[in-house]
């Protein structure tokens, strides 16, 4: 007979999964083999800390993506939250991407009054010429001090 799936089993589950994903010689090798060879004493907090850290190192080194990882671990989580009666938490909806946030700022400028049209491309042009958000606030703002 098959042991229902738990929190603790489906951790396991996962740090062996990263075991074939990782350099034999690395830290986040030895983490996973220490955490599966401790799965059943080390506290629950402790092994879900050093999961998010291999997790993490292994998106960083683009081994896998986060998307990647959750649409493989969810299932398991849920299956193993059922068994133990654990709800189930809600899923948050994801952060848009920065393009897409530009392109509903692009269209939200376009929305301006015709008589703006020199803000509209004033607007425009910092929005293509900031690097990063920051640099985008930083022109905006000095436009704004400007008028």
């Amino acid at each position: 007979m098959t042991q229902p799936l738990t929190v603790r089993l489906a951790t396991g589950l996962l740090f062996e999964r990263y075991l074939g994903m990782l350099h034999p010689n690395s830290h986040e090798y030895w983490l996973c083999q220490t955490a599966l060879d401790k799965l059943d004493e080390y506290p629950t907090d402790k092994l879900s800390r050093w999961l998010g850290y291999v997790q993490g190192v292994l998106c960083e080194r683009g081994v896998t993506t986060t998307d990647k990882e959750r649409d493989f671990s969810r299932p398991l989580f849920h299956e193993a939250y059922r068994n133990e009666g654990i709800d189930i938490p809600p899923t948050l909806e994801k952060v848009k991407p920065v393009q897409s946030r530009l392109q509903e700022l692009r269209e939200t400028i376009g929305l301006l009054p015709a008589k703006r049209q020199a803000t509209r491309e004033a607007l425009l042009e910092a929005i293509e010429s900031a690097e990063t958000v920051q640099d985008l606030k930083r022109i905006l703002l000095t436009m704004l001090d400007s008028d």
